[in-house]
C-alpha cells in the first residue's frame, strides 16, 4: 500500500453549515471521513458534527480570490483527497420576467462559475493522485 492509501479519506464539502450540505457533513464524519468543511462563516453547530479529524475552511463563492485561496490551502495541507461534494448555492426570490440581469449573473457566478473554478483546483489534486469523485 502507497503513502496516499494510508489514513482517513478525506472529503471536502461546500455549503458545510446548513441543509444539505451540514447533513453530508454528519454523515461522512459519522462514517469515519475527515471532512474538510467550507464555508462562509463558522458555527457551533457546525464545529462539534465535525469530529476530530475535521477542520473549518472560509469559502465565500461570491469572491473569486476566496475561492482560489480555500482551494490552494486544502489541497497544499492534503496528502489526498478522496471525495469533494459540492452543496453551497444560493437562490432569487423574484419572478424569471423580472429579475434583472445582474442577479442573474450573481446566482451563476456563485452557484455555476464558482463551484467550478473549485473543481478544477481539487479535481488537479484528484487527478495526480489518480483517485477520488
Amino acid at each position: 500500500m502507497n503513502e496516499i492509501q494510508l489514513g482517513k479519506p478525506v472529503v471536502i464539502i461546500t455549503g458545510a453549515n446548513r441543509g444539505i450540505g451540514f447533513a453530508a457533513v454528519k454523515k461522512f464524519a459519522k462514517n469515519g471521513w475527515a471532512v474538510r468543511a467550507c464555508v462562509r462563516k463558522e458555527s457551533a453547530e457546525l464545529i462539534d458534527s465535525l469530529g476530530d479529524d475535521g477542520s473549518i475552511h472560509i469559502l465565500d463563492l461570491a469572491d473569486e480570490s476566496s475561492v482560489v485561496d480555500c482551494a490552494k490551502t486544502i489541497v497544499s495541507g492534503e496528502k489526498r483527497i478522496d471525495g469533494l461534494v459540492n452543496c453551497a448555492g444560493i437562490a432569487h426570490g423574484s419572478l424569471f420576467s423580472m429579475t434583472k440581469l445582474d442577479d442573474l449573473q450573481h446566482v451563476f457566478q456563485i452557484n455555476l462559475f464558482s463551484q467550478i473554478l473549485f473543481s478544477q483546483y481539487i479535481a488537479k489534486k484528484m487527478i495526480r493522485n489518480k483517485s477520488g469523485s
